[in-house]
């Protein structure tokens, strides 16, 4: 704007008010030269623009001759962005009406080809948003805990009602640590039948993350040796203190004689996923407070694949509630007077050295991005 612009505002709007120069001055406190040289080509000075517009009865803007932002139009690329987030998010959406009356599997199928639509999209048309990632992560996550939780009621149609019953009649707890009641009666049981659904989902949802991250990501990873870092390699002690604690109920445990406290072996399964709970939320916050955010992931994976170890422990002894004996394992004499626990075999103890072995063997290798990308 020119000074005869800004000169020619000032006139039109003292005008329109119906006031002199003099007036104008008065208000404002200055000279009436001062309005008459801003009216024939001049600026007042900044600290004074917003007191003449307040007496002009406009705005700075308007004194200024400023325009108001234009709003920009949305484009293509915005359009395919909204529709990759309708087809991520709406696809979940769909999956939970769709398993009211499709099977589980197929609604998830559909989902996970909704999800891959609106990867393509961000992939090849829209801006790679953050917010698209996140989004589709979270969706996946219940989705993922939904799927698992159909599976169990599937496969194991009394386990969802028999949590919620033994929850409802507050499980009086057996073992000789009554002062565990509270623990072992509501906090113990529930870990049990919720701790594997939550990491089973975590644990897809991390793959996702991981596909997601390798084909919209728009730095490609090429792998490389690195010098190992002891910050990286605290993921590993899940899968061994797993294993080991199954290896506590392996020394001197004969058929009767039982070297531990009842209770330990009355409740092996859901000591077993607090531990699991409890390592893996000790990683967790290890790699955030280290910003090792990009092995987050893989952890939590690492994490989850000890969920197998209870399958791969050998049970083979049974302990006696009111004796405190351990007897070989009969399926034919078990009661309430019985709780069966298992032992750590060769198949238990490879799977959790393996796993360690992996991490540690992966703490040499970094990522970095692909030249020219």
């Amino acid at each position: 704007m020119t000074e005869l612009e800004f000169a020619q505002r000032l006139k039109a709007y003292r005008r329109a008010r119906g006031m002199t120069q003099q007036e104008l001055a008065d208000r404002l406190g200055v000279s009436n030269k001062s309005v008459s040289r801003w009216e024939t080509g001049g600026y007042p000075d900044v600290a004074l623009l917003g007191p003449l517009a307040k007496a002009l009865g406009v705005t700075v803007d308007d004194l200024l001759g400023e325009q108001p932002a234009t709003v920009r139009a949305l484009g293509r690329a915005d359009w395919q962005n909204l529709l990759s987030f309708a087809f991520a998010i709406g696809g979940g959406v769909g999956f939970f009406l769709l398993d009211l009356f499709l099977p589980t599997i197929l609604a998830l199928l559909l989902y996970l080809g909704c999800l891959a639509y609106g990867v393509w999209l961000q992939k090849n048309y829209t801006f790679h948003s953050r917010w698209f990632l996140a989004a589709a992560l979270v969706m996946s996550f219940f989705i993922y805990l939904q799927t698992i939780l159909q599976a169990a009621t599937l496969l194991a149609p009394n386990l969802i009602s028999n949590l919620l019953l033994q929850l409802a009649n507050g499980y009086i707890p057996r073992g000789d640590a009554p002062a565990l009641g509270v623990v072992t009666g509501y906090l113990l049981p529930l870990l049990t039948g919720a701790l594997p659904l939550l990491l089973g989902a975590l644990a897809a949802t991390g793959v996702t993350a991981l596909a997601l991250w390798l084909f919209v990501g728009s730095r490609r990873p090429r792998l490389s040796w690195a010098a190992f870092s002891p910050s990286k390699a605290l993921p590993a002690l899940c899968p061994l203190l797993c294993g080991g604690f199954y290896l506590l109920y392996c020394g001197g445990v004969t058929q009767q004689y039982a070297p531990l406290p009842g209770w330990l072996y009355v409740h092996q399964g859901p000591l077993f996923y607090a531990l699991l709970g409890a390592l893996t939320l000790i990683c967790v916050i290890w790699l955030l407070a280290r910003r090792r955010r990009a092995i987050l992931l893989p952890a939590l994976l690492l994490c989850a694949l000890c969920l197998s170890f209870p399958l791969l422990a050998a049970t083979k002894l049974m302990y006696s509630i009111p004796t405190g004996h351990c007897y070989l394992y009969n399926p034919e004499a078990l009661n309430q007077r019985y709780a069966v626990f298992g032992q750590a075999g060769p198949a238990l103890a490879t799977a959790a050295l393996v796993l360690a072995g992996v991490w540690l063997l992966c703490c040499f290798v970094t990522t970095r991005p692909r030249e020219g990308d």
